[in-house]
């Protein structure tokens, strides 16, 4: 059997959003509807989505009209020569295939003919009334996808503009889902059609998210948040982009849809490592990280780029797993080679390695925190220097770390404010201008194994919260298992009976 058609697959997908409708669940559905949608989209043509439309949406003349400005349908239907191929070879196989196939054909049962026959039905059917307004925009998403897949961004957007329009006319709770993946495609086609055109629409997402929330519309209220962060965030306004997440509450601290939950963490973590609080970024970047689908391979790049620059600033180096998951080992190349200049405190090859990547770390944004990181790489080659000198000049220590042209006298400040900051246990000696370093200390003495086991211990904790939370019940199952009231009359009849017995026994 060859793969299935792709008309059948749209077909298919329709009817699973009609019956999501009627049963007012659509938000369930959108997964499946979305990965049907995937495995078609390759084999996606514009004739597939006129078809698809004139045999599924009643009335559909104003929706074609408006599909036919954007959509070159002038071209042959590769559909039909395939039917038609398709056809030809049934006759000349015919005879063989038929002969090879009536002993199964007439061992099939009746049963499951009838069941494919009328499911086959069912899909061909017209869309029911009530269902029109949620598959018009489904076949208008299918559209804008064709013209993005074919590099058409300016058709795209335009007719983004035109269903981003048009749901402004609907306030279905149906529709919520499938408005929330047009906005998504609706910000992707502007942005690609420049930063000007990306910048125009900031308004109008912000005038989109005001409506989702007055409407209740949570799953909106996700995907417009992430827009409206990617937003400021594509231009550099962290500022503006930490007012808005401060002052917005999306679906009381709940989030519905687990990967716009992982774009929020991952535009959080970014504004906490702008904002210096690398702490924080470095907890939201990796719950990201381990929540984001395996099949998201750009994002999870990405996360382990911004995720590798916050575990330098917090003075730790990543590890090499970090850098060797099998196809991301080029992406990460750069960092690697910055990882490696940080750990041996080599500030030559730090400044050698950033200006060879210059345009990759501009490309990602990380470029502001590379800067940052000179002051790093200096520290921990003062540390390695501490581990290995009882005493040192500090004329040797400027010649290690490659500070000679800035003279003792910076070198001196240098060391003494890693000293004020803890980062090394050593003494200046200004008269001899020499720095001596203390013998090292047990680490079993110290806080140290007590804050790891206490951040090892909070993890678990907030794990298992996070597991109760995300755990489901079938509706109305707390009914079920409590008792009717015919039989809590007869428990307490029953232990009326039995109590009254005891007391029997108790006065004989």
């Amino acid at each position: 059997k060859g793969p299935e058609k792709v008309i059948e697959i749209l077909c298919q997908n329709v009817f699973l959003l009609e019956e999501a409708v009627v049963a007012k669940e659509t938000s369930l559905c959108m997964g499946r509807l979305m990965r049907q949608t995937a495995a078609a989209r390759k084999r996606l043509t514009e004739h597939d989505i006129v078809r698809l439309l004139r045999a599924k949406i009643p009335n559909s003349a104003e929706v074609e009209k408006t599909l036919g400005v954007f959509l070159d349908l002038s071209g042959p239907d590769e559909n039909k020569e395939d039917e038609a191929m398709e056809t030809d070879e049934n006759k000349e196989n015919g005879g063989a295939e038929g002969m090879a196939n009536g002993a199964a054909e007439s061992e099939a049962a009746p049963e499951e003919k009838k069941e494919a026959a009328e499911a086959k039905v069912a899909y061909n059917k017209p869309t029911r009334a009530s269902a029109v307004p949620e598959c018009e925009i489904y076949v208008l998403l299918l559209a804008i996808l064709r013209l993005l897949d074919a590099g058409t961004h300016e058709k795209a957007r335009e007719l983004s503009v035109l269903v981003v329009e048009r749901l402004e006319g609907f306030n279905r709770r149906t529709m919520d889902s499938l408005a929330a993946r047009v906005y998504a495609y609706y910000s992707w086609s502007h942005e690609k059609c420049g930063d000007e055109k990306l910048k125009g629409i900031r308004s109008k997402l912000l005038q989109l998210q005001r409506t989702a929330i007055l409407r209740h519309d949570e799953v909106g209220q996700e995907t417009l948040l992430n827009l409206l962060l990617h937003n400021y965030l594509h231009f550099s306004l962290y500022d503006h982009a930490e007012k808005l997440r401060s002052k917005t509450q999306v679906g009381n601290g709940q989030h519905r849809n687990m990967h716009q939950f992982c774009r929020y963490l991952y535009y959080v973590g970014r504004i906490r490592a702008i904002q210096l609080d690398y702490t924080e970024s470095k907890e939201k970047l990796q719950q990201a990280l381990r929540k984001v689908p395996v099949s998201a391979k750009g994002f999870r790049i990405t996360l382990h780029k911004w995720l590798c620059m916050v575990h330098l600033l917090l003075g730790e180096i990543p590890e090499r797993t970090h850098f060797t998951t099998p196809g991301m080992r080029r992406a990460l190349k750069p960092y690697f080679s910055l990882t490696q200049a940080i750990r041996k405190g080599d500030l030559k090859t730090f400044q050698q390695v950033a200006q060879e990547h210059w345009d990759q770390f501009m490309e990602d944004k990380t470029h502001n925190l590379i800067v940052r990181l000179q002051h790093n790489v200096i520290r921990t080659g003062l540390r390695n220097i501490s581990k290995a000198y009882s005493r040192i000049s500090l004329r040797d220590v400027a010649q290690m770390l490659g500070l000679e042209s800035g003279g003792v006298e910076e070198v001196e400040c240098i060391v003494a404010k890693a000293v004020r900051d803890g980062a090394i246990d050593a003494k200046i000696d200004h008269t001899n201008q020499w720095m001596t370093t203390s013998e090292a200390s047990d680490v079993y003495s110290t806080f140290e194994p007590q804050q790891a086991f206490h951040s090892r211990i909070m993890f678990c904790l907030n794990l298992h919260n996070e597991a109760v939370k995300a755990m489901r019940y079938k509706p109305n199952e707390h009914k079920e298992s409590a008792e009717t009231e015919e039989a809590r009359k007869e428990r307490l009849q029953q232990e009326q009976e039995l109590a009254s017995a005891l007391q029997e026994e108790d006065e004989f």
